[in-house]
């Protein structure tokens, strides 16, 4: 495998793809981790709240 010169890794799932980000130090410890997500519409549809609670 190669490691991306700028630290993100695309990982794959059965929905689509998450983008994590690495920080590894030149001897191969890990130094940081982060994710990047963008807001995307989740649902679409309508909504029936409960009833009222005291």
């Amino acid at each position: 495998a190669r490691i991306p010169a700028d630290g993100r890794y695309l990982i794959e799932h059965p929905t689509g793809a998450a983008e994590v980000l690495l920080d590894i130090a030149p001897d191969g410890a890990l130094r940081g981790a982060g994710t990047i997500r963008t807001a995307r519409k989740l649902f679409d549809g309508r909504v029936f709240p409960g009833p009222a609670r005291a």
